[in-house]
């Protein structure tokens, strides 16, 4: 897979788990796999509030990520509790930021910009 297609595949599927799950969905379900790779994707979008973010909930797991195992990764999730969600609620936030008065999701905005751009 292309930089492009990669970059537009985490952010996207940040952004579906999201607004389906919330933070802890998407760490609950199999997206986790891909909390490693997503603070620089998020970077390469320009989207740095939510990529330290994500590297603050990535740091709470033990090793810096979650477990790929599902139940492992439960049962990190139970432990976390309060602390992934206050945390998550920032990210959650970034989120639903706005690209100017009436304008959608910036952080979407910043996807497609990244993605429509010349030479990438």
């Amino acid at each position: 897979m292309g930089e492009k297609n990669r970059v537009f595949f985490l952010v996207g599927y940040l952004v579906d788990q999201l607004t389906d799950g919330g933070v802890t969905g998407f760490y609950a379900n199999p997206s986790a796999e891909y909390a490693p790779q997503l603070p620089a994707a998020l970077d390469t979008i320009g989207a740095t509030a939510a990529a330290a973010t994500v590297r603050e909930l990535n740091a709470l797991f033990p090793g810096g990520a979650p477990a790929a195992d599902d139940p492992a990764r439960w049962r990190q999730l139970e432990q976390l509790g309060k602390q992934l969600s206050k945390r998550g609620a920032a990210l959650e936030r970034l989120l639903d930021e706005r690209a100017g008065k009436g304008g959608g999701s910036l952080l979407l905005k910043r996807l497609y910009d990244y993605y429509h751009a010349e030479g990438n």
